[in-house]
């Protein structure tokens, strides 16, 4: 690969050199360890230019410039892949038969989970399966989720109501004490009652 990106022209060489420092090796799989793109797939930037990093380096391996309805299918199947020996050119259309025929033939989740008939759901449509032990576990996971949002509600809306008595049993108190001073000074200046007869 190396040598290949030596005959490249100069203003290629820094992106080539950032190329060559952003994967590892790992069971014959390059894997990009820079940053990867909403798909999954790796990305750099070369010359101002942003490059899928595994159509970059078909591109240098290969000496081709692909085209955009030319798709790179990972014949590994590992996305941020980058070796170019794992890569193949295909279409559109076979690029997702292609994913559609790997996924088919898998016999465990990405969690582990062997696919039995009995740890296999299918979606509405019947195309898409799914580890049933995986489906139970989000489910319970969502659930959980949703008590403890609901408990955390109900404890602030019992905060706010506690809040509120306290508060207005405090106004209730002031009033109170407000109301017993006023009487106090009502019957402390009372004039004295008049003694003889009233004339009408």
């Amino acid at each position: 690969m190396r040598e290949k990106y030596a005959s490249e022209q100069e203003a290629n060489d820094r992106g080539i050199a950032k190329f060559d420092r952003s994967f590892v090796e790992r069971d014959g799989c390059w894997i990009w360890i820079r940053g990867l793109c909403t798909g999954g797939y790796g990305q750099i930037s070369v010359n101002g230019k942003y490059w899928r990093a595994h159509r970059f380096a078909y591109e240098m391996a290969y000496d081709v410039n692909l085209t955009p309805d030319q798709f790179l299918h990972h014949t590994c199947g590992n996305k941020p892949c980058v070796n170019p020996k794992h890569l193949e050119i295909t279409s559109q259309l076979g690029h997702v038969d292609s994913a559609t025929f790997g996924n088919k033939y898998k016999t465990h989740c990405p969690h582990g989970h062997e696919y039995t008939p009995e740890n296999i759901c299918w979606n509405k449509n019947g195309k898409a399966r799914e580890c049933r032990i995986c489906k139970y576990a989000r489910i319970r996971r969502r659930d959980q989720r949703i008590r403890e949002e609901r408990q955390r509600l109900r404890a602030e809306a019992e905060d706010e109501f506690r809040e509120g008595m306290k508060k207005l049993l405090l106004k209730y108190e002031a009033a109170d004490a407000l109301a017993a001073d006023a009487a106090s000074s009502i019957v402390e200046g009372q004039p004295p009652q008049p003694t003889g007869q009233v004339r009408l």
